[in-house]
């Protein structure tokens, strides 16, 4: 049942910019550069949003009837599709907010939205109502989150609708394609393992390797984080302050390092224990997935900061032409291992196209933009490896404790080894701690 629910969530997922075509970045940046365009553009982008809705819908059900598969799972899949257009819409709201770098209502929305689903969930369990109960009540709930978030809008600013020409829906559209181009790319690069391992396996594969992928998506928030509040600075900075966005940029890799390095090695582990602690003994196949995501996951902090400094510095296309050269590498390294390893195969063709993705990306900053790393900087990079060997010595040590002392344990072990080894600075720290100051 769980191979089925990550079917019937990843497929509408993969294609969900269908519901909005780029139009939300389009609209966070033209009412970044005027306020006073907030009425119009918000009012242009709920009508193509609701046409795009109605197409993104269409092709989620002419694509599961392509893939053949069977009449229950091709409805979950056109019910889910419903409830992510539908959320989709509260997107247009926190595109405003963003667009004044007030990121409180974005975090409220997600927020609520994970705990509701945890309710739904639950409840489902109390009743038993199984798959089925727990798509109908994601979609009772986007629902609702949407409905009530469009009545705090109207109360709030006043929400008029009102129809323009044709030719200014056909103009914003355009604008906003390159933004939809890499909005299609990513969830595609983020599912198409799922998608294959479908097909090409069967769907108790599919679970197993969606245990450990969950788990890395709740740990993808740091770098996400610091790269929406990074892009406005740098790319500021890229046209007025060459020295300040290398600057920038270099405390922002200390930083990753600082996170990722710790992050990635302890959750390789204890991969063991918090699969056992998360899900259960049933779910020990997806320990090694597990681990092989955990190295992956250093990787991915990376190329991160390095795809948001190229963004910043208006190499979007070559960032687009080397996300789809990683697509295409990814795609044929799962149809070579998922046959011989099955979901340990996906796992590996996925770290080796996120190795690849990362290193482009360092490659493209490096030939485009400027020497990232210098010879002063690998003492610093053998104190953070000293400082997680310290870690992981007493992370092993310390596996007879229950797994939250563990992990105490050997958080604590790796700040005093970064203080006494005195890799982050004071004034590293506050630079950093700016960033995350939302005005």
């Amino acid at each position: 049942a769980y191979g089925i629910w990550s079917i019937v969530q990843s497929i509408p997922s993969m294609f969900i910019v269908i519901a909005h075509m780029g139009t939300d970045s389009l609209l966070m940046r033209k009412i970044a550069y005027d306020k006073s365009t907030e009425q119009e553009s918000f009012a242009k982008v709920l009508l193509i949003r609701l046409i795009l809705s109605v197409c993104f819908i269409s092709f989620i059900n002419i694509f599961a009837y392509v893939f053949n598969y069977e009449s229950n799972i091709k409805q979950l899949i056109l019910i889910s599709a419903i409830s992510h257009s539908i959320i989709c819409f509260t997107q247009v709201i926190a595109s405003v907010s963003r667009a004044g770098e007030n990121f409180i209502l974005e975090s409220v929305l997600q927020i609520s939205r994970s705990i509701a689903l945890l309710l739904v969930v639950y409840v489902v369990m109390q009743f038993d109502l199984k798959l089925n109960g727990i798509v109908y009540g994601e979609l009772i709930l986007f629902i609702i989150i949407t409905a009530t978030c469009y009545m705090w809008y109207r109360e709030k600013y006043s929400l008029k609708i009102k129809l323009f020409k044709f030719d200014s829906y056909v103009m914003y559209l355009k604008s906003a394609f390159p933004f939809a181009l890499m909005a299609l790319i990513a969830p595609i690069y983020m599912q198409i393992d799922i998608i294959l391992l479908s097909r090409m396996s069967t769907f108790e594969s599919v679970a197993i390797y969606n245990v450990p992928y969950k788990i890395l998506l709740f740990m993808f928030a740091i770098p996400l984080s610091l790269r929406r509040t990074l892009f406005p600075s740098l790319a500021r900075m890229h046209k007025t302050d060459k020295d300040g966005q290398i600057a920038t940029v270099r405390r922002a890799c200390k930083l990753i390092t600082f996170v990722g390095l710790p992050a990635s090695i302890g959750l390789f582990l204890i991969s063991d224990r918090l699969i056992y602690s998360l899900f259960s003994e049933q779910f020990a196949e997806s320990i090694l997935p597990l681990k092989i995501m955990s190295i992956m996951l250093l990787f991915y902090y990376f190329r991160e900061i390095f795809n948001v400094t190229l963004y910043a510095s208006n190499m979007e296309r070559s960032v687009s032409v080397l996300f789809t050269i990683t697509i295409v590498i990814n795609i044929i390294l799962d149809v070579i291992l998922i046959p011989r390893w099955d979901y340990v195969g996906a796992c590996i063709a996925t770290l080796l196209a996120e190795i690849s993705f990362m290193a482009g990306s360092y490659y493209l900053i490096r030939r485009g933009l400027f020497k990232l790393i210098e010879i002063k900087d690998i003492s610093i990079i053998m104190k953070f490896i000293l400082s997680v060997v310290v870690m992981g010595i007493l992370v092993i040590l310390s596996r007879r404790l229950p797994l939250p002392a563990q992990v105490i344990i050997g958080i604590l072990g790796y700040f005093i080894s970064v203080i006494v080894f005195k890799v982050i600075n004071l004034e590293e720290y506050q630079s950093v701690q700016k960033l995350f100051q939302y005005k």
